[in-house]
């Protein structure tokens, strides 16, 4: 949710009804003749939305009654406010302690990608760092399968083909049994994704003398590090 935008729906509310209540009597007595109140019924919908959204409701409230002719807004008033305060002191207790979405810990990512990346990283390199990381997750796939003779995405296109093992070119195969579905999938996907990878990875940052956005830069070292532990778990398949 847009805490400013959420904290500016309800405020506008409030503020709309205490004028209301100046012109009608003991707050209550309006007609919906009152330009006031025309606003009210128009912002209505939004921000009773937006109350119960805040409050975890599973029905959207009414915040203007109505009694014969007349309007009501204590209620409103009243559940509005506290739907503000809420998301006021929510606002200001994240901004505390901080967000509690999940983060991404760099020193637990796989030992070969942080290790690689780490001393780059430090120095705000954030782009040769996702560089070094994908060439050294090359040159893992190389060491396993002894294939010094072929680099990046044409490695992994055939340390993971669905080919037959030959002389000199050994495969990475996901481990179990040829008919399990999960298997068949994890191979089939695999073949896929470790070229893409080193094509939309690898060779960008090899290539671009743009500066990569740190966010982003972790993000594609998360993706390196994840393959690094499925190459790990396959099994090398000698002819």
């Amino acid at each position: 949710m847009n805490t400013e935008w959420a904290i500016e729906v309800l405020e506008r509310w409030i503020d709309l009804a205490k004028q209301a209540k100046k012109i009608g009597s003991g707050g209550t007595q309006l007609t919906r003749h009152s330009p006031v109140i025309d606003k009210l019924i128009d912002v209505e919908d939004q921000t009773a939305r937006v109350v119960a959204r805040v409050m975890g409701l599973q029905k959207v409230p009414r915040l203007i009654g109505l009694h014969q002719i007349y309007f009501l807004l204590d209620v409103g008033i009243k559940d509005v406010s506290y739907a503000l305060g809420r998301v006021r002191s929510d606002a200001e207790t994240r901004k505390q302690l901080g967000s509690s979405a999940p983060s991404i810990s760099a020193d637990l990512l796989h030992p070969i990608v942080w290790s690689a990346a780490s001393a780059l990283w430090d120095d705000g390199h954030f782009g040769p760092a996702v560089q070094r990381a994908a060439t050294m997750v090359n040159a893992h796939v190389q060491d396993r399968l002894g294939r010094h003779d072929l680099s990046d995405s044409p490695l992994m296109q055939q340390a993971f083909s669905m080919t037959e093992p030959s002389e000199g070119q050994p495969r990475l195969r996901w481990p179990g049994e040829d008919s399990d579905l999960t298997v068949k999938s994890m191979r089939d996907g695999l073949v896929r994704l470790a070229p893409g990878v080193f094509m939309t990875i690898r060779n960008p940052s090899t290539h671009s003398i743009d500066q990569l956005p740190r966010q982003e830069a972790l993000e594609q070292l998360a993706v390196l590090s994840q393959l690094a532990r499925w190459i790990d778990a396959c099994e090398v398949l000698l002819c």
